[in-house]
Protein backbone atom coordinates (compact mmCIF):
# COMPACT_ATOMS: atom_id res chain seq x y z
CA UNK A 1 0.00 0.00 0.00
CA UNK A 2 1.53 3.34 -1.02
CA UNK A 3 2.40 5.79 1.73
CA UNK A 4 0.32 8.91 2.18
CA UNK A 5 2.10 11.85 0.60
CA UNK A 6 3.24 14.80 2.65
CA UNK A 7 1.63 18.12 1.82
CA UNK A 8 3.25 21.43 0.99
CA UNK A 9 4.40 23.36 4.11
CA UNK A 10 3.97 20.25 6.27
CA UNK A 11 6.65 19.88 8.95
CA UNK A 12 8.33 16.58 9.74
CA UNK A 13 11.65 14.98 10.71
CA UNK A 14 14.11 14.17 7.93
CA UNK A 15 17.09 11.83 8.20
CA UNK A 16 20.27 13.05 6.55
CA UNK A 17 23.59 11.22 6.85
CA UNK A 18 22.38 9.48 10.00
CA UNK A 19 21.17 12.66 11.73
CA UNK A 20 17.58 13.69 12.45
CA UNK A 21 16.67 17.24 11.39
CA UNK A 22 13.52 19.33 11.62
CA UNK A 23 12.34 19.93 8.06
CA UNK A 24 9.46 21.30 6.01
CA UNK A 25 8.01 20.43 2.60
CA UNK A 26 8.64 23.34 0.25
CA UNK A 27 6.90 21.77 -2.73
CA UNK A 28 5.53 18.45 -3.99
CA UNK A 29 6.19 17.31 -7.55
CA UNK A 30 3.88 14.50 -8.69
CA UNK A 31 5.20 12.42 -11.59
CA UNK A 32 4.36 8.98 -13.00
CA UNK A 33 6.38 5.79 -12.48
CA UNK A 34 7.56 6.72 -8.97
CA UNK A 35 9.64 9.62 -10.27
CA UNK A 36 7.84 12.14 -8.09
CA UNK A 37 9.80 14.03 -5.46
CA UNK A 38 9.69 16.58 -2.66
CA UNK A 39 11.75 19.72 -2.25
CA UNK A 40 12.69 19.68 1.43
CA UNK A 41 13.83 22.68 3.46
CA UNK A 42 15.87 22.05 6.61
CA UNK A 43 14.60 24.46 9.25
CA UNK A 44 17.30 26.82 10.43
CA UNK A 45 19.36 26.32 7.26
CA UNK A 46 19.67 28.67 4.30
CA UNK A 47 17.53 27.97 1.25
CA UNK A 48 20.58 26.93 -0.76
CA UNK A 49 20.72 23.76 1.37
CA UNK A 50 17.25 22.59 0.29
CA UNK A 51 17.24 18.98 -0.89
CA UNK A 52 15.36 16.95 -3.47
CA UNK A 53 14.00 13.69 -1.98
CA UNK A 54 12.26 11.12 -4.17
CA UNK A 55 8.96 9.57 -3.10
CA UNK A 56 10.63 6.17 -2.92
CA UNK A 57 12.94 7.47 -0.18
CA UNK A 58 10.04 8.65 1.99
CA UNK A 59 9.75 5.54 4.15
CA UNK A 60 13.43 5.50 5.11
CA UNK A 61 14.08 9.21 5.54
CA UNK A 62 10.88 11.05 6.42
CA UNK A 63 8.99 10.78 9.72
CA UNK A 64 5.91 12.76 10.81
CA UNK A 65 6.01 14.96 13.90
CA UNK A 66 8.73 16.93 15.65
CA UNK A 67 12.25 16.07 16.77
CA UNK A 68 10.91 15.58 20.28
CA UNK A 69 8.33 13.13 18.95
CA UNK A 70 11.01 11.30 16.99
CA UNK A 71 13.30 10.87 20.00
CA UNK A 72 10.41 9.85 22.24
CA UNK A 73 9.14 7.29 19.75
CA UNK A 74 12.46 5.59 19.11
CA UNK A 75 13.71 5.97 22.67
CA UNK A 76 17.25 7.19 22.01
CA UNK A 77 18.95 10.56 21.56
CA UNK A 78 21.28 11.20 18.65
CA UNK A 79 24.31 8.94 18.93
CA UNK A 80 27.44 9.81 16.93
CA UNK A 81 28.38 6.11 16.76
CA UNK A 82 25.06 4.90 15.42
CA UNK A 83 24.54 3.32 12.03
CA UNK A 84 24.41 5.89 9.25
CA UNK A 85 21.47 6.28 6.92
CA UNK A 86 21.90 5.42 3.21
CA UNK A 87 24.03 7.99 1.36
CA UNK A 88 22.10 10.37 -0.86
CA UNK A 89 23.22 13.28 -3.01
CA UNK A 90 22.58 16.55 -1.23
CA UNK A 91 24.05 19.96 -0.57
CA UNK A 92 22.70 20.33 2.93
CA UNK A 93 25.92 19.34 4.69
CA UNK A 94 28.46 21.20 2.57
CA UNK A 95 29.43 23.39 5.47
CA UNK A 96 27.89 21.38 8.31
CA UNK A 97 29.24 21.80 11.83
CA UNK A 98 31.75 19.30 13.13
CA UNK A 99 29.40 18.37 15.95
CA UNK A 100 26.32 17.55 13.85
CA UNK A 101 25.15 14.62 15.92
CA UNK A 102 24.03 11.57 13.96
CA UNK A 103 20.84 9.74 14.87
CA UNK A 104 20.26 6.04 14.29
CA UNK A 105 18.33 4.93 11.25
CA UNK A 106 14.70 3.97 11.78
CA UNK A 107 15.44 0.22 11.79
CA UNK A 108 18.21 0.57 14.35
CA UNK A 109 16.16 2.89 16.53
CA UNK A 110 13.23 0.49 16.76
CA UNK A 111 15.45 -2.18 18.27
CA UNK A 112 16.49 0.05 21.16
CA UNK A 113 14.45 -0.20 24.34
CA UNK A 114 16.57 1.76 26.78
CA UNK A 115 17.26 5.48 26.72
CA UNK A 116 20.94 6.30 26.99
CA UNK A 117 22.90 9.49 27.37
CA UNK A 118 25.98 10.03 25.29
CA UNK A 119 28.68 12.65 25.89
CA UNK A 120 28.76 15.51 23.44
CA UNK A 121 31.61 15.20 20.94
CA UNK A 122 34.56 17.55 21.14
CA UNK A 123 33.92 20.61 19.02
CA UNK A 124 36.59 21.16 16.39
CA UNK A 125 37.40 24.76 15.51
CA UNK A 126 39.48 23.68 12.53
CA UNK A 127 38.39 24.24 8.97
CA UNK A 128 40.20 24.79 5.70
CA UNK A 129 39.60 27.78 3.49
CA UNK A 130 38.36 26.81 0.02
CA UNK A 131 41.28 26.76 -2.46
CA UNK A 132 40.14 29.96 -4.20
CA UNK A 133 40.08 31.94 -0.93
CA UNK A 134 43.43 30.50 0.15
CA UNK A 135 44.89 31.54 -3.22
CA UNK A 136 43.43 35.00 -2.70
CA UNK A 137 45.48 35.36 0.50
CA UNK A 138 48.65 34.15 -1.24
CA UNK A 139 48.16 36.65 -4.07
CA UNK A 140 47.49 39.38 -1.52
CA UNK A 141 50.76 38.66 0.26
CA UNK A 142 52.60 38.75 -3.06
CA UNK A 143 51.09 42.16 -3.86
CA UNK A 144 52.08 43.50 -0.44
CA UNK A 145 55.66 42.29 -0.95
CA UNK A 146 55.76 44.16 -4.27
CA UNK A 147 54.83 47.46 -2.62
CA UNK A 148 51.06 47.52 -3.11
CA UNK A 149 48.26 47.86 -0.56
CA UNK A 150 44.51 47.39 -0.75
CA UNK A 151 42.57 50.51 -1.67
CA UNK A 152 40.50 51.96 1.14
CA UNK A 153 37.67 52.43 1.42
CA UNK A 154 37.04 49.12 -0.34
CA UNK A 155 34.39 49.04 -3.05
CA UNK A 156 32.59 46.36 -1.03
CA UNK A 157 33.22 46.84 2.67
CA UNK A 158 33.04 44.06 5.22
CA UNK A 159 29.80 45.57 6.54
CA UNK A 160 28.34 45.45 3.03
CA UNK A 161 29.44 41.85 2.51
CA UNK A 162 27.97 40.76 5.85
CA UNK A 163 24.71 42.55 5.00
CA UNK A 164 24.55 40.75 1.64
CA UNK A 165 25.15 37.43 3.38
CA UNK A 166 22.44 38.07 5.96
CA UNK A 167 19.96 38.71 3.14
CA UNK A 168 20.41 35.07 2.12
CA UNK A 169 19.20 33.95 5.56
CA UNK A 170 15.43 34.52 5.73
CA UNK A 171 14.32 36.14 8.97
CA UNK A 172 11.34 38.20 10.07
CA UNK A 173 11.82 41.96 10.23
CA UNK A 174 10.62 41.96 13.84
CA UNK A 175 13.35 39.46 14.75
CA UNK A 176 16.02 41.53 12.99
CA UNK A 177 14.92 44.71 14.77
CA UNK A 178 15.41 43.02 18.15
CA UNK A 179 18.41 40.90 17.24
CA UNK A 180 20.73 42.76 19.60
CA UNK A 181 18.56 41.55 22.48
CA UNK A 182 18.50 37.91 21.37
CA UNK A 183 19.70 35.36 23.91
CA UNK A 184 20.31 32.07 22.14
CA UNK A 185 19.69 29.00 24.27
CA UNK A 186 19.85 25.33 23.37
CA UNK A 187 18.47 22.30 25.13
CA UNK A 188 19.87 18.78 24.94
CA UNK A 189 17.66 17.76 22.01
CA UNK A 190 18.01 20.87 19.88
CA UNK A 191 20.27 20.27 16.87
CA UNK A 192 18.93 23.01 14.64
CA UNK A 193 21.02 26.00 13.65
CA UNK A 194 18.55 28.87 13.46
CA UNK A 195 18.91 31.65 10.94
CA UNK A 196 19.02 34.16 13.80
CA UNK A 197 21.98 32.32 15.32
CA UNK A 198 23.80 32.42 11.98
CA UNK A 199 22.99 36.12 11.57
CA UNK A 200 24.35 36.80 15.05
CA UNK A 201 27.52 34.90 14.16
CA UNK A 202 28.02 36.90 10.95
CA UNK A 203 27.53 40.20 12.73
CA UNK A 204 29.82 38.97 15.47
CA UNK A 205 32.57 38.37 12.92
CA UNK A 206 32.33 42.02 11.80
CA UNK A 207 32.33 43.22 15.41
CA UNK A 208 35.33 41.03 16.18
CA UNK A 209 37.17 42.50 13.20
CA UNK A 210 36.51 46.00 14.55
CA UNK A 211 37.64 44.99 18.02
CA UNK A 212 40.90 43.53 16.73
CA UNK A 213 41.68 46.51 14.48
CA UNK A 214 40.68 48.94 17.22
CA UNK A 215 43.09 47.48 19.76
CA UNK A 216 45.96 46.18 17.62
CA UNK A 217 47.24 45.91 14.07
CA UNK A 218 47.71 42.14 14.00
CA UNK A 219 45.53 41.80 10.87
CA UNK A 220 47.67 44.30 8.97
CA UNK A 221 51.02 43.77 7.31
CA UNK A 222 53.79 46.18 8.25
CA UNK A 223 53.43 47.87 4.85
CA UNK A 224 49.76 48.65 5.60
CA UNK A 225 50.20 50.22 9.01
CA UNK A 226 51.04 53.71 7.80
CA UNK A 227 47.93 53.60 5.62
CA UNK A 228 45.92 52.61 8.71
CA UNK A 229 47.47 55.39 10.79
CA UNK A 230 46.60 58.02 8.18
CA UNK A 231 43.07 56.62 7.92
CA UNK A 232 42.53 56.97 11.67
CA UNK A 233 43.93 60.53 11.60
CA UNK A 234 41.59 61.48 8.77
CA UNK A 235 38.58 60.05 10.63
CA UNK A 236 39.65 61.87 13.80
CA UNK A 237 39.69 65.21 11.98
CA UNK A 238 36.27 64.51 10.45
CA UNK A 239 35.00 64.04 14.02
CA UNK A 240 36.63 67.30 15.14
CA UNK A 241 39.13 65.36 17.23
CA UNK A 242 42.87 66.08 17.34
CA UNK A 243 44.75 64.45 14.46
CA UNK A 244 46.82 62.50 16.98
CA UNK A 245 43.76 61.04 18.74
CA UNK A 246 44.18 57.41 19.76
CA UNK A 247 42.54 54.74 17.60
CA UNK A 248 40.27 53.58 20.43
CA UNK A 249 39.07 57.17 20.91
CA UNK A 250 38.06 57.39 17.25
CA UNK A 251 36.43 53.96 17.49
CA UNK A 252 34.47 55.06 20.56
CA UNK A 253 33.09 57.93 18.47
CA UNK A 254 31.62 55.45 15.99
CA UNK A 255 34.39 54.68 13.50
CA UNK A 256 34.15 51.10 12.17
CA UNK A 257 37.10 49.54 10.39
CA UNK A 258 34.62 47.18 8.75
CA UNK A 259 33.26 50.16 6.79
CA UNK A 260 36.66 50.72 5.19
CA UNK A 261 38.25 47.32 4.65
CA UNK A 262 36.92 44.61 2.33
CA UNK A 263 37.00 40.92 1.52
CA UNK A 264 40.79 40.51 1.73
CA UNK A 265 40.91 41.57 5.36
CA UNK A 266 37.74 39.62 6.16
CA UNK A 267 39.29 36.42 4.80
CA UNK A 268 42.49 37.17 6.73
CA UNK A 269 40.44 37.26 9.93
CA UNK A 270 38.55 34.07 9.07
CA UNK A 271 41.84 32.27 8.43
CA UNK A 272 42.95 33.14 11.98
CA UNK A 273 39.65 32.43 13.76
CA UNK A 274 40.21 28.69 14.36
CA UNK A 275 43.40 29.46 16.28
CA UNK A 276 41.72 32.25 18.25
CA UNK A 277 38.57 30.26 19.08
CA UNK A 278 40.59 27.26 20.21
CA UNK A 279 41.65 29.25 23.28
CA UNK A 280 38.13 30.19 24.38
CA UNK A 281 36.26 28.44 27.18
CA UNK A 282 32.81 28.83 25.61
CA UNK A 283 30.20 26.13 26.16
CA UNK A 284 30.60 23.51 23.43
CA UNK A 285 27.13 23.91 21.91
CA UNK A 286 27.57 27.67 21.54
CA UNK A 287 31.00 27.15 19.96
CA UNK A 288 29.50 24.55 17.64
CA UNK A 289 26.85 27.00 16.38
CA UNK A 290 29.50 29.67 15.88
CA UNK A 291 31.64 27.32 13.81
CA UNK A 292 28.63 26.32 11.70
CA UNK A 293 27.88 29.99 11.04
CA UNK A 294 31.50 30.70 10.14
CA UNK A 295 31.64 27.77 7.73
CA UNK A 296 28.45 28.94 6.06
CA UNK A 297 29.83 32.48 5.74
CA UNK A 298 33.03 31.08 4.21
CA UNK A 299 30.90 29.16 1.72
CA UNK A 300 29.08 32.36 0.79
CA UNK A 301 32.38 34.20 0.25
CA UNK A 302 33.74 31.39 -1.90
CA UNK A 303 30.59 31.30 -4.02
CA UNK A 304 30.54 35.09 -4.52
CA UNK A 305 34.27 35.87 -4.48
CA UNK A 306 34.34 37.15 -8.08
CA UNK A 307 31.74 39.77 -7.13
CA UNK A 308 33.66 41.12 -4.14
CA UNK A 309 37.25 40.55 -5.28
CA UNK A 310 38.49 42.32 -8.42
CA UNK A 311 42.10 41.20 -8.36
CA UNK A 312 44.70 43.83 -9.23
CA UNK A 313 42.03 46.55 -9.46
CA UNK A 314 41.76 46.45 -5.66
CA UNK A 315 45.38 47.51 -5.12
CA UNK A 316 47.44 50.66 -5.45
CA UNK A 317 51.04 51.60 -4.83
CA UNK A 318 51.68 52.11 -1.13
CA UNK A 319 53.43 55.39 -1.99
CA UNK A 320 50.38 56.60 -3.94
CA UNK A 321 48.10 55.55 -1.10
CA UNK A 322 50.23 57.56 1.32
CA UNK A 323 49.98 60.70 -0.84
CA UNK A 324 46.21 60.37 -1.33
CA UNK A 325 45.54 59.82 2.37
CA UNK A 326 47.73 62.80 3.29
CA UNK A 327 45.75 64.94 0.82
CA UNK A 328 42.47 63.73 2.34
CA UNK A 329 43.83 64.40 5.82
CA UNK A 330 44.85 67.93 4.82
CA UNK A 331 41.40 68.56 3.34
CA UNK A 332 39.70 67.23 6.48
CA UNK A 333 41.92 69.43 8.65
CA UNK A 334 40.99 72.53 6.63
CA UNK A 335 37.29 71.70 6.95
CA UNK A 336 37.69 71.15 10.69
CA UNK A 337 39.44 74.52 11.10
CA UNK A 338 36.75 76.22 9.04
CA UNK A 339 34.06 74.61 11.18
CA UNK A 340 35.76 75.72 14.41
CA UNK A 341 36.23 79.25 13.06
CA UNK A 342 32.58 79.44 12.02
CA UNK A 343 31.48 78.27 15.46
CA UNK A 344 33.74 80.84 17.12
CA UNK A 345 32.41 83.70 14.94
CA UNK A 346 28.84 82.65 15.70
CA UNK A 347 29.59 82.69 19.42
CA UNK A 348 31.16 86.17 19.13
CA UNK A 349 28.10 87.46 17.28
CA UNK A 350 25.85 86.16 20.04
CA UNK A 351 27.97 87.92 22.68
CA UNK A 352 27.82 91.23 20.75
CA UNK A 353 24.04 91.05 20.39
CA UNK A 354 23.75 90.38 24.11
Amino acid sequence: MPLERYKEKEEFVCIYNGGAYAARIQSVHEKPDSEGFYIVHYQGWAKRFDEKIRFEEQEDRMFPGTLTDYHAKFGVPNDPKSKKAPKRKSTVARYASSDDESAPSAKTAKKSTKRKRFPYPTVSTNFELPPALATMLVDDYTAIRKGFVSKIPAEYSIDRIITDYIKTLPAKNADLENIDDVVIEYDSTDIRITNLAMICTARGVADYFNAVCGSSVQLLYHQERHQHLELVRMKALEMNLPAHAATNTVVDRGFRHSQEYGIIHLVRLLSKLPELLAHTDWEHRILSRIMTGIRDLVGFLDKNRSHYHKGAEMYESSAKAKVELCEKEEKSEKLAKKSRKSAKNEQSAVEIRF
